[in-house]
């Protein structure tokens, strides 16, 4: 009898663990855009195809930046409590575009028993560098919105 009819058949590549969707979602939370892309990137660093969703990734950039950019004009006079909405938006748009690019991986995670990799560095790391670009970001608007009257 054939062994065949018992091995895994689902899409995708066995035992190559990438960071969950809760790190996903926290990387969106508390980093906003540029968190998730940082941690998409990386999941398609492991999976081998970072060149592949390259295009995906700039899509990120660019629906963040946008979501993030309106989010601060219609806001921006609330000050840093508008800064904050408007990341955590752009955050989470970049979060649905980076779970469906790798909604096949995520999935056969759970399926296939492989345990993600920790998130806990790398998430703070991807945080703290989206918190700086964001605080450098802020400034250059308030700075470029003063006109000297």
């Amino acid at each position: 009898m054939s062994n065949d009819l018992l091995s895994p058949s689902l899409a995708g590549d066995d035992g190559v663990s990438i960071f969950s969707t809760g790190a996903l979602m926290a990387a969106a939370f508390f980093g906003g855009t540029i968190a998730v892309l940082i941690i998409a990137a990386l999941n398609s660093h492991y999976l081998g195809r970072l060149g592949k969703d390259l295009p995906m990734l700039l899509l990120l950039v660019l629906v963040g930046a946008a979501v993030t950019f309106v989010g601060l004009e219609f806001l921006f006079g609330d000050g840093g409590r508008a800064l904050r909405l408007a990341v955590r938006t752009g955050g989470f748009a970049a979060f649905g575009i980076a779970w469906l690019m790798h909604k096949p991986q995520l999935r056969a995670l759970s399926t296939m028993g492989v345990k993600p990799r920790s998130p806990w560095v790398p998430v703070a790391l991807a945080c703290v560098v989206a918190i700086g670009a964001h605080a450098v970001l802020a400034s250059m608007i308030v700075e470029g919105g003063d006109d000297g009257v």
